[in-house]
């Protein structure tokens, strides 16, 4: 075999070993790609799981809070009703009672 035969077997065989690894290194990129978009697609889908049934709960809470609402509007009509306590008393604090005996 001539020289130049031997010398282009060993150039395709370099070429194809450096296109097989490049290959090789794309692929494994593309899986990691796409174990990573399906962690994120599986995240997302719990995301949808947890905020679908929205709805019905803030209609509960609604309800609990109109009623809690109307009690406290009861509360404070009743209260408005009854005759105003009578304000409490001023007591004067130890501390000013000894300070004003100390200057006398």
């Amino acid at each position: 075999m001539p020289a130049a035969a031997i010398g282009t077997l060993i150039a395709t065989a370099i070429t194809v070993a450096a296109l097989a690894i490049y290959l090789t290194r794309v692929a494994m990129h593309l899986r990691h790609v796409v174990n990573t978009l399906g962690t994120i697609i599986a995240g997302l889908r719990a995301i949808v799981n947890q905020t679908e049934p929205l709805q019905p709960v803030m209609s509960d809470m609604v309800r609990e809070i109109e009623g809690a609402r109307r009690s406290l509007e009861n509360l404070l009509e009743r209260k408005a009703q009854e005759e105003p306590p009578e304000p409490p008393r001023r007591r004067r604090k130890k501390a000013a009672k000894k300070a004003s005996s100390a200057r006398r």
